[in-house]
């Protein structure tokens, strides 16, 4: 009687140790889950950072881009309104000749 004592209370010290146990190891999985997570949280926040940072460059890059075209422009301006002089010029000598 007291050996089936003993085998029925080992029974639920065994029981209650591998219920433990088991939760033990659901913690510990729910834990290294729960870091993943927030370290892809805390990932996507730099990350958002840097990829504004690189669209923040190419857009800064574009209107560089921009700037430089019409600032040519404007420097060719005056090489424009000479070469289009040049032009008139050639085109009335050109005609005066003729008319002598």
């Amino acid at each position: 009687l007291e050996r089936l004592a003993s085998r029925l209370k080992n029974a639920h010290v065994c029981g209650a140790f591998a219920r433990w146990a088991e939760n033990t190891s659901a913690c510990k999985k729910m834990r290294i889950v729960l870091e993943r997570v927030a370290g892809r949280l805390q990932n996507a926040h730099v990350g958002g950072a840097f990829f504004r940072w690189v669209e923040n460059k190419s857009e800064t890059t574009r209107l560089r881009s921009v700037l430089e075209r019409v600032a040519g422009r404007l420097k060719n301006t005056h090489l424009v309104g000479a070469f289009s002089r040049w032009v008139e010029n050639t085109s009335e000598t050109t005609r005066m000749r003729s008319v002598l």
